[in-house]
């Protein structure tokens, strides 16, 4: 009988934050990434991994508009438990 997997997901919200001058044009930020708490991106992929999620897609929210930044949802999965 084949094994059927349950999955259970997570989705965190990502987005690109300006440490630089708000009226420069160097456009100096860092991704943030919204889950538990914020972290970086890098930070929350980390994150996620050592809870045994894996990063399965990633959807675009709101594209670049007249200064404002890309947002993202991040999506997570993770096999559940079986149920015995």
């Amino acid at each position: 009988m084949p094994l059927t997997l349950k999955w259970g997901y997570y989705v965190g919200f990502c987005w690109f934050e300006l440490t630089g001058p708000i009226l420069s044009l160097s456009g100096e930020g860092v991704w943030r990434m919204d889950l538990d708490k914020q972290f970086t991106l890098h930070e929350g992929l980390n994150y996620m991994g050592e809870k045994g999620y894996e990063l399965v897609g990633i959807q675009l929210v709101q594209e670049s508009y007249r200064g404002s930044k890309p947002c993202y949802f991040y999506i997570f999965k993770k096999p559940l438990p079986e149920k015995g």
